[in-house]
């Protein structure tokens, strides 16, 4: 299969399916969404039972800034255990798909994640909503991400364990933004 939107060099300037390089490397509007997660958020997080963790309370730290001139923006996260121990780690990297304009999402774990696929999805008002897709590109996990102003975020995991037909919360966070 042949995908439609080709990266082609050219002896001007790289283009995308007739887009000049302006378009292609600037960001534009989706981005400016995406920085709302700039800064270092702190999350009182609350889990489901789960074959991948004990349900419970715990506590996050995530540290957003932007990269590669304002296209990306990664995140550094790290949830803490008891002793304030790092029991977990993760790092994430929000983007816009230049053809589709879709947020996309790829996570990395300290449990040796790796999605097959970035989550995708869009905004609804102050929400962003992802979708996850496994190997065979069903829908298996949902992450809704719901400002409340500037510096509040409430952060879901959804699983699916029938195709994406019932959803399943996994995680439900509450996190506040202390640092720009």
């Amino acid at each position: 299969m042949q995908n439609p939107a080709r990266l082609s060099l050219t002896r001007d300037r790289p283009t995308l399916s007739g887009m000049n390089a302006e378009q292609i490397l600037g960001p534009g509007q989706q981005h400016e969404s995406i920085a709302r997660m700039i800064g270092l958020w702190v999350a009182q997080e609350t889990f489901a039972p789960s074959l991948r963790s004990g349900s419970g309370k715990r506590s996050g730290r995530l540290e957003c800034q932007s990269i590669c001139n304002g296209l990306f923006v990664v995140g550094n996260y790290a949830q803490m255990g008891g002793r304030n121990e790092v029991t977990y780690s993760g790092l994430g990297v929000f983007g816009v798909d230049p053809t589709t304009q879709e947020v996309t999402w790829y996570w990395f774990d300290s449990l040796g994640g790796m999605p097959y696929s970035p989550a995708r999805g869009g905004w609804n008002g102050d929400t962003l909503v992802l979708v996850g897709r496994d190997e065979h590109g069903r829908p298996n996990r949902h992450y809704t991400f719901a400002f409340e102003g500037y510096d509040r975020l409430r952060f879901v995991i959804e699983d699916a364990a029938d195709d994406g037909l019932t959803w399943h919360t996994f995680m439900d966070a509450r996190c506040l933004k202390t640092a720009p």
